[in-house]
């Protein structure tokens, strides 16, 4: 099972908060907390429980918060259209395909060349993503 640190959590709470363009003292502003809160959470020192929250529910009208906690971090952003369904945006789609394509030449090459209808399958779904 793979779990975070708190300087890792920290560090990818930053990242989200740059994605959003936002400064540590608008988001402060938006939040209600303090910049140096802001700051301790993003370099992993800790912050009280309450203003985790804000900080969690603020964000998640944004990303996928339970991204947050898996190994492999990916900014996803949901964005709202005028029939009120959600579109989903993955950042940095280049390393997504990239990270798809060398997993499956991994799993392809410790499978001893047996199974090439999954690599197939994985390339499929790449280059699907990359068409989108």
């Amino acid at each position: 099972m793979y779990t975070v640190t708190k300087k890792e959590l920290g560090n990818r709470l930053k990242q989200i908060r740059i994605y959003l363009s936002l400064s540590q003292q608008e988001l402060k502003e938006k939040i209600n907390i303090n910049q140096a809160t802001v700051s301790r959470m993003e370099d992993g020192s800790g912050i009280s429980w309450e203003n985790f929250i804000k900080i969690l529910s603020y964000y998640c009208q944004f990303i996928y918060i339970d991204s947050l906690f898996q190994e492999n971090f990916q900014i996803i952003s949901i964005d709202g259209n005028s029939d009120g369904e959600e579109k989903v945006f993955k950042s940095n789609i280049t390393s997504i395909i990239s990270k798809m394509i060398t997993d499956a030449v991994a799993d392809y090459e410790s499978k001893n060349n047996t199974n090439f209808e999954d690599l197939n399958d994985k390339i499929k779904q790449a280059l699907q993503l990359l068409s989108e």
